[in-house]
């Protein structure tokens, strides 16, 4: 017996010489139409913004992306400030880790599907930094008093004492013989250490003080008995 085929509209059918209208019911099915065959792209994209704890967006920030057996690592951009983008990712679980020396690091959990683009928003924690009072003794009274203008100096512990131009950085007490280094590397050992002027050779006292990522920590109070 020959069959034969015909396309009717979006049916296919089997003509059947012989048979009533020709047509077989036992030949009938159904051609699909109007397929997307668009394929998803099987990789996702990770990327966002890290910023500092006062929400301002910072560049240089250490960002490491891993699954536990691949590591992806970038550096958040100065321009834009504080983006990144992790490209071509497989679909899976990660770890995204932001951190920038003296802070403690922040961790999220990341989930992404075939495709997906992924945004975060990571704040930082504030950086370790190191703050004080300076006294001095007052003549008259002998009592402790705020040394505004004492000129304070951080440096790293192997270099103390040093020249200047070795400190880490310089400050002067304010008007209440206070005193901050902002935005320091930690853990880590410094020396703070107290001059009369900033020509002074010698110190007027020191002390060894280790940061704290993320935390501002209090130097004991200096108390010069010196007479100027």
């Amino acid at each position: 017996m020959d069959v034969v085929l015909y396309l009717l509209e979006s049916v296919c059918v089997a003509m059947i010489p012989g048979s009533a209208y020709g047509v077989s019911p036992y030949f009938r099915m159904s051609i699909a139409t109007g397929i997307d065959a668009t394929l998803l792209p099987a990789d996702s994209t990770v990327r966002g913004v890290i910023r500092n704890v006062d929400g301002t967006a910072v560049g240089g920030a250490s960002i490491l992306l891993t699954d536990g057996t691949t590591e992806r690592r970038l550096t958040s951009a100065t321009d834009p400030l504080g983006t990144f983008e992790f490209a071509k990712v497989p679909a899976g679980t990660y770890t995204l880790t932001a951190s920038l020396p003296g802070t403690t690091p922040a961790v999220v959990l990341v989930n992404l599907t075939p495709g997906e683009l992924e945004e975060l928003d990571l704040r930082l924690q504030q950086r370790a930094s190191l703050g004080g009072q300076v006294l001095r003794s007052d003549p008259q009274t002998g009592a402790f008093v705020p040394f505004p203008g004492a000129v304070v100096r951080l440096f790293p512990a192997a270099a103390f004492p040093g020249i200047p131009s070795q400190a880490v950085n310089t400050v002067t007490a304010d008007a209440d013989g206070r005193y901050v280094f902002p935005s320091l590397e930690a853990p880590v050992n410094f020396v703070v250490a107290v001059y009369a002027s900033a020509t002074a050779g010698d110190p007027l006292d020191s002390l060894l003080i280790q940061t704290v990522p993320s935390v501002a920590v209090t130097v004991p109070t200096f108390q010069i008995v010196e007479i100027f």
